[in-house]
């Protein structure tokens, strides 16, 4: 069950600790995520940082205790057979049980520390957890909650049926779940394209609005023949990819032809602000 409304709450608030999540393949960025420096210093840093803010005890989850990239950072390394986000979380539930845990993943780099205080703020020790509603998809957001000691049976239930996922544990839990008003914070840097749009907000880059038309599959998939957004993208390729991570397009980028103002285009064409971009599905028949 999801409780999604303000409770009154009279259970006594653990103590917090804070666990930034680093131990990822970063196989779709080609990079290591919590190595990327942002702001001059590895991600992962920067995220511990904001922790300590808020937290008693801030560590990192990496997977292995061989792990060398942090010297002098406290760490908990993986302690179950699977690899993912909820083996770091529940591992580090296991050295404390009395506390709860900020998690924070350190592909979230726009997360700062209004965000972070107003999940604390919303923070309900009655639940098992609090979370973000994670926009457009409206689920839970599993990388940046408040996972509350009671949670720890909870989770273990899950992996000991073989499912991992934390954001199906959170949907089945009695969990908080509350808005926020700083969505594009939630954002996951996942792949190259998703880095230079980051970067981009990060330095201070003005966005680009466009005009983007679909048809056929991609409209049905968007949901709308057309919209008005304001993109972070260079190149009509970098806005497929942007628009792909919000609506699953059933097709591969490399199937569909790009046209701006009316031209078509190659997929790595810089956009300019104002600029009408059309992605045209194959057509079918012959």
């Amino acid at each position: 069950m999801i409780s999604t409304a303000s409770e009154s709450c009279l259970v006594t608030a653990p103590r917090l600790n804070g666990l930034v999540l680093a131990g990822g393949l970063s196989s779709r960025m080609g990079d290591d995520k919590a190595m990327l420096a942002y702001s001059g210093k590895p991600q992962a840093l920067c995220a511990a940082g904001l922790l300590e803010e808020f937290c008693d005890e801030v560590y990192i989850s990496v997977r292995s205790t061989d792990d060398h990239r942090f010297p002098g950072e406290s760490l908990i390394a993986d302690s179950l057979p699977f690899s993912g986000p909820a083996n770091g979380i529940i591992s580090a539930m296991t050295t404390a049980r009395d506390r709860a845990w900020l998690v924070l993943a350190c592909d979230l780099p726009l997360v700062n520390r209004d965000v972070l205080r107003e999940l604390i703020a919303a923070r309900d020790p009655g639940k098992m957890a609090t979370a973000y509603i994670s926009h457009p998809n409206h689920l839970p957001e599993p990388l940046c909650a408040v996972y509350e000691p009671r949670m720890f049976g909870h989770m273990m239930q899950f992996i000991d049926a073989g499912r991992f996922c934390p954001r199906k544990m959170l949907i089945e839990c009695d969990a908080r779940l509350i808005e926020t008003r700083h969505q594009d914070a939630l954002d996951n840097v996942n792949t190259p394209e998703d880095r230079a749009r980051v970067e981009g907000i990060l330095q201070g880059a003005s966005g680009k609005n466009l005009r983007i038309r679909y048809f056929a599959a991609m409209k049905d998939a968007a949901g709308k023949p057309a919209e008005e957004i304001r993109s972070y993208a260079r190149t009509a390729g970098d806005l497929y990819n942007e628009l792909n991570q919000k609506y699953q397009f059933p097709l591969r980028h490399d199937l569909v032809r790009v046209a701006v103002n009316g031209s078509f285009q190659a997929a790595d064409v810089t956009l300019s602000p104002g600029d009408e971009i059309v992605f045209i599905p194959p057509v079918a028949g012959g």
